[in-house]
């Protein structure tokens, strides 16, 4: 017997495990140490960071999509209700405010308290929407705050956009997710890219802008910018012909797995990722790429928005444009790529700020304790 308390079991929940793009879900569940995390989807979403001992309500059967989308819509199931009494967990984390709904009612009924996680588009754009769906996702929202025991905002600026959808703001903290540790970078590793963009190809994260930034600063620089755009989306055809449009020497990479992503921007002299508000109301929630470019000692130029103002600081680890301001962008681009020795204090600064801030274990060890307080305070009502 060693006398230690047995951890408590946290069912993490998020309907698809896991897109490509979420790395920072497993990074947090990988840097648990007192409580016991156990990752529960809907379904199961290949990827490079599925793993086995993730777990699933519903067999990829034609009848178990059925069967999850039923749940999707309603909210309601006795399969997820048996499966959540089966894992008897202390406490269930919802990622994304609509991932929450869907699970609160169960959480509700079996008698356990429901922290959700807020991201970004599920409090920026889907609360916003128009007609019909806009009433229900407000609807959905102010249900899922009412029975939500915490509420956990990934940044300052996501806080304020809970409360502003009618969140209680004693029941609303904000907890960073965090980077893990960065790995030792050989001193002067190859430079192969000027710049390197990585997001999704959608409005928000501010391709476009970026690409027309770059034909301004292309013609301040000594040489052609050699430039990579990691990612994929909707408006990938339309840029590759914004920067055929310009000649500007870009290699639209696609999407690409986490260690690739790493080596891109540990190959780079800047990062450049200008997110802005979306015609939709979608915006960005924090920006953990940010703080990854920053790892890897690249300083960041982006635009002051949404969470990124607390991802990136301003003049310290990066520089921040005014939103739209393209021309400034440009301007913000040259002068790290003309600067070297700013923007290596600024890359040195960004990289011992993901150490000291932004480190997933300390981040993590602080959601452990708001974890803590939601078992204490009471169950989910």
């Amino acid at each position: 017997m060693t006398g230690e308390e047995p951890r408590k079991r946290a069912l993490i929940w998020h309907l698809e495990l896991l897109p490509p793009s979420e790395t920072f879900i497993r990074n947090q569940v990988d840097s648990f140490s007192r409580w016991q995390p156990l990752l529960v989807g809907s379904v199961r979403r290949p990827s490079a960071l599925s793993r086995d001992s993730d777990r699933f309500v519903f067999p990829n059967s034609r009848v178990g999509r059925i069967r999850a989308k039923l749940f999707h819509r309603t909210g309601r199931s006795r399969a997820v209700r048996r499966f959540v009494r089966e894992v008897d967990p202390d406490l269930i984390h919802a990622h994304f405010a609509r991932d929450g709904w869907i699970i609160a009612q169960t959480a509700r009924s079996v008698g356990v308290p429901l922290v959700v996680t807020l991201h970004g588009h599920d409090i920026t754009r889907w609360p916003a929407q128009r007609g019909a769906r806009g009433l229900v996702a407000r609807y959905r929202l102010r249900r899922l705050f009412a029975t939500a025991t915490t509420i956990v905002a990934v940044s300052d600026f996501i806080r304020g956009e809970a409360i502003r959808w009618g969140a209680d703001p004693s029941k609303v903290v904000t907890r960073y997710i965090g980077v893990p540790s960065p790995i030792e970078l050989p001193p002067n590793p190859e430079v192969k890219w000027d710049v390197v963009f990585v997001g999704r190809l959608v409005e928000k994260k501010g391709a476009e802008d970026l690409l027309l930034a770059l034909s301004q600063a292309d013609q301040a620089v000594p040489s052609n910018l050699r430039v990579a755009v990691i990612g994929d989306g909707p408006l990938r055809g339309s840029l590759e012909r914004v920067a055929a449009r310009y000649r500007l020497k870009v290699d639209f990479l696609g999407t690409q797995r986490p260690a690739e992503v790493s080596a891109a921007l540990s190959s780079a002299r800047v990062f450049a990722a200008p997110s802005k508000y979306a015609a939709d109301g979608d915006a960005e929630g924090f920006g953990m790429v940010f703080l990854e470019a920053a790892a890897a000692r690249i300083p960041a130029v982006a635009y002051a928005h949404g969470g990124v103002t607390e991802a990136v600081s301003d003049g310290i680890t990066g520089l921040l444009a005014p939103e739209g301001d393209i021309a400034a962008l440009a301007s913000n681009i040259v002068t790290l790529l003309s600067d070297e020795e700013s923007r290596v204090a600024l890359g040195e600064e960004g990289r011992r700020r993901t150490q000291t801030d932004f480190n997933v274990r300390t981040c993590t060890a602080e959601l452990e304790r708001t974890f803590d307080a939601a078992v204490h305070d009471g169950s989910a009502s």
